[in-house]
């Protein structure tokens, strides 16, 4: 695309970058949000596992208190 102006095409320029930076930054937050309500409903499972279920997969009943009572936002 051809520009009248080196101003044309800095400001056409700054639009693009604008609008990438704006639909990359929406993504990166509807990934983290996907990502804190697949943690949050994992541990919730977590939390509801009995104790004999914990011991077929190798966690004790303290580690699974310890992981579902995090927050949602901490890894």
């Amino acid at each position: 695309m051809k520009y009248a102006t080196p101003e044309a095409f800095a400001v056409d320029r700054a639009a693009t970058l604008l609008a990438d930076s704006t639909g990359n930054l929406i993504a990166k937050f509807s990934r983290t949000v996907n990502d804190w309500r697949q943690r949050s409903k994992s541990r919730a499972q977590l939390a509801s596992l009995s104790a004999h279920a914990l011991r077929d997969i190798g966690i004790s009943p303290t580690d699974a208190m310890i992981e579902s009572n995090k927050p949602f936002w901490e890894v």
